[in-house]
């Protein structure tokens, strides 16, 4: 039994010490710490909330110009003799302003929806995003989860090998069982399964964000949104020429008439480029996010980082429980003796 103990704890111990580099570990854990630093800020309560009124003030942008603003312009265009009909307006701004058109076009269909489903899986992942950035707390950085390991491993290795050489376990069981029950312990005080699972539901989230196909997407769609700002900015003075008004007053006017627009009007520039920080966030950690997302390998569920602690850590208790009550049973030689404790010598023996 003594032997089958020894072995069983020094197999652990090296699993421990390997499986973390073999599964490459170092660098998966970099991966999780540089994501969560460096997209920490865009989920924090005051980010989102102004992320939040951005995409709004962008959504009843684009419902009041479609609706309102637009048929308003045209209207005023067809009798000003700037084209023909209401109806020609979308020839019209094709012809004249093609950005424009472009993401007047796509607001509803493209840009919106993808951006407005970006901003709801940031929302809705804020308090899952804190918990993976906790692991394994929050004021230790992911990349210790390695260490742990090791360290775990190491002790585990050296308890096998003193229970290899030594002739009873009796001092070494209180030892092995107290480290284990100190790890599961700490796993489970650590809160080590909630956080990898909320990792689990943030990976699950963020994965189709950061494809190079949904990167690719968001530049696209960010750029139609950003070419259709700037030549919204030159039409108007263009088009109060056409209608015979000095452009402020007519700035004015449209503003005072359509608030949705005049808002977006007034901060486009400034939420384009907030929306434009994001991206450049998201794509400069995709490569960390993929990383992080291999954890602790490719396809598998975060929840296995809790059980590669919880399983050595519960494995070295039942040997140590097998221990002591082989210790009890008189199974093992005892300190001093070669005898087995509470077997007696054979009478004769000898003669």
């Amino acid at each position: 039994m003594r032997r089958i103990i020894a072995i069983g704890s020094i197999a652990i111990g090296l699993f421990l010490i390997a499986s973390p580099l073999v599964l490459r570990y170092p660098a998966k854990t970099s991966g999780v710490e540089t994501m969560t630093r460096e997209l920490g800020p865009l989920l924090t309560e005051p980010a989102l909330a102004q992320t939040r009124a951005d995409i709004e003030t962008l959504n009843a942008f684009a419902a009041e110009l479609q609706q309102e603003a637009i048929p308003h312009l045209a209207g005023a265009l067809a009798e000003a003799g700037a084209i023909a009909s209401p109806a020609d307006f979308e020839q019209f701004a094709a012809g004249q302003y093609p950005d424009l058109a472009a993401g007047l076009a796509g607001f509803d269909t493209e840009i919106l929806p993808h951006f407005n489903g970006l901003v709801d899986a940031m929302e809705a992942n804020r308090v899952n995003f804190e918990k993976a950035d906790a692991i394994p707390t929050t004021w230790m950085p992911a990349t210790t989860l390695t260490p742990m390991l090791v360290i775990l491993g190491v002790v585990a290795t050296a308890l096998g090998i003193l229970a290899w050489k030594r002739r009873s376990l009796s001092s070494l069981v209180p030892i092995g069982v107290l480290g284990a029950v100190i790890v599961v312990v700490t796993t489970l005080v650590l809160q080590l399964p909630d956080k990898t699972a909320a990792t689990d539901d943030l990976s699950d989230a963020f994965r189709p964000m950061f494809t190079e196909e949904s990167l690719a997407t968001s530049r696209a769609l960010a750029g139609t949104a950003a070419a259709a700002g700037v030549e919204f900015s030159r039409a108007l003075p263009e088009m109060a020429a056409a209608l015979g008004a000095p452009p402020e007053q007519f700035a004015a006017s449209l503003s005072a008439q359509f608030p949705a627009v005049g808002a977006a009007m007034q901060d486009f520039d400034d939420i384009v480029g907030r929306f434009g920080s994001i991206l450049e966030r998201v794509e400069a950690n995709a490569e960390s996010f993929r990383l992080a997302d291999q954890l602790p390998t490719a396809g598998t569920s975060a929840t296995l980082v809790t059980w590669h602690l919880l399983a050595p850590g519960l494995t070295l208790c039942a040997l140590g429980i097998a221990g002591a009550a082989a210790a009890r049973r008189g199974d093992e030689p005892s300190e001093s003796g070669t005898e087995p404790v509470g077997v007696p010598a054979v009478a004769g023996a000898g003669r």
